[in-house]
């Protein structure tokens, strides 16, 4: 009972890092004791979340990870899309 009340904490700990600054990576989460972002993440995709991995192993060996979309949310790309298109039609 307890792992899962932590791992849930943590994970919204993730979410909340992730909306403010638009991602985490391993350090940040390191320095917060947060050490099983890999079961994070992987959790994260199950619930239905779109993360990206950014690797930069020939400079700091640091992974960022990104949200592309939320779960009922649509993706960036699909805004960017939609707005765009509106646009076009207004013209």
């Amino acid at each position: 009972m307890q792992k899962n009340s932590i791992a849930s904490k943590q994970t919204k700990i993730v979410l909340a890092r992730i909306e403010e600054v638009g991602y985490v990576d391993n350090v940040w989460c390191f320095n917060n004791h947060i050490l099983r972002l890999g079961s994070i993440i992987y959790r994260l995709r199950a619930m239905g979340y779109d993360i990206k991995i950014d690797m930069h192993l020939k400079t700091d060996h640091n992974s960022h990870y990104y949200m592309i979309s939320a779960p009922g949310k649509l993706s960036t790309y699909e805004v960017l899309h939609s707005v765009n298109l509106s646009d076009t039609l207004k013209k």
